[in-house]
């Protein structure tokens, strides 16, 4: 929660609520995004503060969730599959090649993420769960092309009797390879995937993927809705004042997570939502209880249309809110620092300390738009599904980023020209900083841009070609509903940035943020002055105002001259 009191010549403004509001209902459920034709690294992992994340990259470097990308796989003509040993014969729908991308989806599984990882060995994938439209409908994953399969080529296969749910890839000989994708009906599939890797610290694997395919042209018209049930647990938050709520969202008859929302409760009263990840089916808030007990509960809302069903309410939890635990006043906060005094600097590996600012040095992060209250509201996300206001951040961009330009980004300087790059896959101590549209479409823009030098944006494909995003001030793109993606940001001097986007949906406005980074060595003195956040300084998942209008009491003492009137900027409460 943002600051809303403050003082002024001996003004007071005090503020009480003696209530929470109800908070808008979840997104409309959306078509979802279905790639019909293209090159896609359906799995491509890499490993983000000790864990495996993997990730959907479509040619042109715009990256999902893995699992977030459906493929439909056309059915109106069929390859033969024939295998040596007699286990597979007949008619079989199947993606595409080099050849035929420009018709079918082709695909494939990329290490390339995990590129200087220290990866031992051979990174694994396995099939950990699969649902076909029909009784006794089947899966194949093939190296070869079905007019010459053997025995041998089968990696992995949705049939119980195949014993083939396991395959292995070796990052540097076999960093990316394509595979051949079969179904041996028409309809929805849905399967679920596990990817593996050892490093010097041991195993790591990645929360079960579950990728959904359409074969043939009116799969999705055709498809019902797949079951899903969810479960709520509560403890004391990260943040005084606050109450952790975690709800596990599980498909019915199959391994994985489903798309969507949860919407957590306190009774009849609606907290907010969270998004779930499609990796892990855990979403994660935090809200401000009243002390006392509570019963709390957990709903799950699909994101797409056709996709899942929402969840029947989960079993309730009772959670008491000790003495003490409840709301703060954020001048009560005594765990608040004070603002330090700026001071020039020339280290260019000590992070900006102005204000309460949040500062952004590691780890993957997206600068995002989502609808809350009916308005579309732009914030910086994180892993943890937690947002941030834009003012309240800043993105390091350390020495580390330093690099020397090599042929083909003339966009940002010749050959061998310095520049401060954010990769589009985090590295140790250098962020990665993507973007994201949850439940909207929206067109991003950037508005106006305040440095030293050039701030350019661009992606690159699994070809290695760039494709420049963002270039100036006017430029724009249009984000589909559930888009997520990475690139690298490109600085050409070091400094203080502040970059300022829009945005701007159909029917739910528009929203403005200003970016900040903080580039190589930097004058402190040129940092923004953050708005100084209380006891939560992100922006809740619940997306809602804190205090509910007709519980507001307001106590004027005058001291002086002046009147003070805090004012929540986003939310509007006067």
């Amino acid at each position: 929660m943002r600051r809303v009191l403050g003082a002024l010549g001996g003004g007071l403004l005090i503020l009480a609520a003696t209530a929470w509001p109800a908070q808008a209902a979840p997104p409309t459920e959306v078509k979802p995004q279905v790639a019909e034709n293209g090159h896609i690294d359906l799995l491509s992992p890499k490993i983000t503060a000790g864990a495996i994340d993997v990730s959907t990259i479509v040619d042109g470097g715009a990256t999902y969730a893995a699992g977030d990308l459906d493929a439909l796989i056309p059915a109106e003509d069929t390859d033969k599959i024939t295998v040596a040993d007699g286990v597979l014969k007949g008619d079989w729908f199947v993606s595409g090649t080099e050849a035929t991308k420009g018709t079918k989806p082709f695909l494939g599984v990329s290490l390339t993420g995990l590129a200087g990882a220290g990866v031992q060995g051979d990174v694994t994938v396995d099939l950990v769960g699969a649902q076909a439209p029909v009784a006794g409908g089947s899966f194949e994953l093939l190296t070869e092309s079905p007019a010459t399969a053997d025995a041998a080529d089968r990696v992995l296969s949705s049939d119980a009797t195949a014993n083939l749910k396991t395959f292995k890839q070796t990052p540097g000989t076999a960093d990316h390879k394509d595979y051949f994708w079969a179904f041996s009906d028409k309809g929805r599939y849905r399967l679920s995937f596990t990817v593996s890797a050892t490093t010097a610290t041991g195993t790591l694997k990645s929360a079960p993927i579950t990728q959904t395919f359409y074969v043939g042209a009116g799969a999705q018209a055709a498809a019902t809705k797949t079951p899903t049930t969810t479960t709520v647990t509560a403890a004391a938050g990260a943040t005084a004042g606050q109450t952790a709520l975690t709800a596990t969202v599980a498909i019915t008859g199959l391994v994985g997570s489903p798309r969507g929302f949860v919407e957590f409760r306190d009774g009849v009263t609606a907290l907010g939502t969270a998004p779930v990840p499609v990796q892990g089916g855990v979403a994660k808030a935090e809200f401000p209880l009243t002390e006392g007990a509570h019963e709390l509960t957990a709903i799950f809302y699909p994101k797409y249309e056709l996709d899942y069903a929402a969840s029947p309410e989960s079993a309730p939890v009772t959670y008491t809110v000790p003495v003490g635990g409840g709301p703060q006043d954020p001048d009560d906060d005594p765990t608040e620092s004070p603002s330090p005094t700026s001071s020039p600097t020339d280290d260019a590996d000590e992070d900006p300390v102005d204000g309460d600012c949040t500062i952004i040095a590691d780890g993957d992060v997206d600068y995002a738009v989502r609808v809350t209250g009916s308005k579309a509201q732009s914030g910086v996300k994180d892993g943890s599904s937690l947002w941030l206001d834009p003012a309240e951040a800043v993105v390091r961009v350390p020495a580390a980023a330093k690099t020397a330009l090599p042929d083909g980004q003339g966009f940002l300087g010749e050959a061998g020209d310095e520049a401060w790059l954010l990769p589009q896959t985090a590295q140790s101590g250098v962020p990665s900083l993507g973007w994201a549209a949850e439940g909207t479409a929206a067109t991003w823009k950037l508005t106006e841009v305040d440095g030293p030098g050039k701030a350019v944006l661009f992606a690159t494909g699994t070809d290695g070609t760039p494709e420049v995003l963002f270039d100036g001030a006017g430029d724009s793109r249009q984000l589909t509903a559930g888009e997520h993606g990475h690139g690298t940001w490109g600085f050409t001097a070091e400094g203080v940035y502040q970059l300022t986007f829009t945005h701007t949906t159909a029917s739910q406005g528009s929203d403005e943020g200003v970016l900040t980074f903080a580039v190589g060595a930097y004058d402190e003195d040129d940092l923004p002055s953050c708005v100084v956040a209380s006891d939560d300084d992100s922006l809740a998942d619940t997306g809602a105002p804190v205090l509910l209008y007709g519980s507001i009491g307001v106590i004027l003492v005058t001291c002086g001259a002046g009147l003070l009137m805090g004012v929540n900027r986003r939310f509007g409460l006067f």
